[in-house]
């Protein structure tokens, strides 16, 4: 198609687009290419799939937007080809404009064909996998009909494979889950609300003037943070400016007495103040992020990423150059039960698959979050995450409430045990009051009253230590 059709519809006296300029098609044998997804509020909300090829960006408006259910066929009409630099637009189109509205950059990264893309896309059947921040794992995008230059040939479906990044709509929808943006951690509102620019164009709004040109400069490509976290580090209560420290001691969980699991000569969580975690059965991981490198640290102080490189593949994709995550690698089975991992990376859990359930965050982009109470620590890694996460990560949640009661109810689902933590109380290495751990079907914990009962989900949300 070329640009000459996306030229046709913008004025670029007006509108902050990129021009981009039209250039020979991209070599046959490149193994990968850029793709990102722009969440649109225009006169419909919609997501534009874009994928770097022949020189341009292909493009394609989803109007329900991207799902990980292979049973999901999502509508993708194909438009007009944008230029490469349209990669990094996040801001408003001016009302009045083709597509006026407000443009948030939903997911971004690579993508790699399956098979030669040039004949699968005028075919119209182009399969790939996506290296993204949010999505990831193989996809299909078909033509319904017609030739892809034709009106009637305007009509694909986006599918997903079945592989490990699969997951039921019924369970998850990833554009619920995710709304933000991954350059600003941005939400539609507060773009609309900033009236500001990402792309920096030499063509700025009319009557926009300096104020407009400097929020662009601000959050150029070139100046801005990868991933959203450098946006909001600062203010998680209790953080501070500081280098990330070479070595960090895991927090651990004080057992409960045998025997004892009531009243405060026990130990035991006593009125408010607590938040209560599943126990995870895994092994306890340190992930460290140092000038956007991933390093994966067990209780001993080696690094295990070898054993991981999913984990940490799905780390790197959060976009952070600095950031400390405690959590817990285990396998999650079928049944909603957690498993310790392979001893290697060479052999493959029985069942289930193997997964990073992170429950707290130490530092991020510049910032030391050790001294903030727990309670802002885990807002921010939620807001990192998504409220449950996707594939190999998982946002650790947790309930408050009763510790009795919540207790009784874990052992009844057969997990491991619960890890009752202070909400105020800051990061203190080792053993200490703070984090206290009752154990199911043991002296310390109240045994299961339906053995054979397993808990569908509420492992997935939970998080223990060791």
């Amino acid at each position: 198609m070329g640009l000459r059709e996306y030229w046709r519809k913008r004025d670029f006296s007006v509108t902050p687009e990129p021009r981009g300029e039209d250039v020979a098609a991209a070599p046959a044998d490149a193994e990968e290419r850029t793709f990102i997804i722009q969440k649109h509020a225009a006169s419909h909300l919609h997501y534009d799939f874009r994928l770097e090829l022949e020189g341009v960006l292909k493009s394609w408006s989803v109007p329900k937007g991207p799902s990980l259910d292979p049973e999901v066929k999502r509508l993708a009409m194909h438009t007009e080809d944008h230029p490469l630099e349209y990669g990094d637009f996040e801001g408003i189109i001016p009302r009045g404009q083709y597509g006026g509205g407000t443009v948030l950059l939903w997911d971004r990264g690579t993508w790699v064909p399956v098979e030669n893309p040039h004949k699968g896309y005028h075919a119209g059947k182009l399969k790939f996998l996506l290296r993204g921040e949010k999505l990831r794992g193989g996809f299909t995008l078909v033509r319904t009909r017609g030739r892809y230059d034709d009106d009637e040939g305007r009509s694909w479906l986006l599918i997903k494979e079945n592989d490990a990044e699969a997951r039921p709509a019924k369970d998850y929808s990833i554009v619920d889950a995710r709304p933000e943006s991954v350059a600003t951690g941005r939400q539609l509102d507060e773009i609309a609300a900033a009236k500001d620019r990402v792309w920096q164009s030499n063509r700025a709004e009319k009557g926009a003037g300096k104020t407009a040109k400097k929020g662009a400069e601000k959050a150029s490509p070139g100046r801005r943070e990868r991933g959203g976290g450098a946006r909001f580090a600062g203010r998680v209560e209790g953080a501070r400016e500081a280098a990330m420290p070479e070595k960090v001691r895991p927090q651990m969980p004080k057992r409960l007495p045998a025997g004892k699991v009531k009243g405060k000569a026990s130990g035991a969580p006593d009125g408010e103040g607590w938040l209560h975690e599943i126990q995870v059965d895994g092994l306890r991981i340190m992930a460290r992020v140092e000038d956007g490198r991933v390093r994966l640290v067990d209780e001993k102080g080696k690094d295990v990423e070898g054993r991981f490189e999913h984990i940490a593949s799905a780390i790197a994709g959060l976009g952070l150059k600095s950031a400390l995550l405690d959590g817990e690698v285990a396998v999650l089975r079928r049944d909603g039960i957690t498993a310790p991992p392979p001893s290697s990376a060479r052999a493959a859990p029985r069942e289930g698959e193997v997964v990073y359930f992170v429950f707290d965050l130490l530092y991020l982009e510049g910032h030391d979050l050790m001294a903030s109470p727990l309670s802002a620590r885990k807002q921010a890694l939620k807001r990192l995450l998504g409220p449950s996460g996707a594939g190999a990560l998982r946002y650790a949640d947790h309930v408050e409430g009763s510790w009795e009661e919540v207790l009784q109810k874990g052992c009844q689902l057969s997990v491991k045990g619960i890890v009752s933590k202070r909400v105020d109380a800051p990061h203190v290495p080792g053993r200490g009051p703070g984090w206290v751990v009752a154990s199911c079907g043991g002296a310390a914990g109240r045994a299961p009253e339906k053995p054979g009962k397993k808990a569908k989900t509420k492992a997935a949300r939970g998080a223990g230590t060791r």
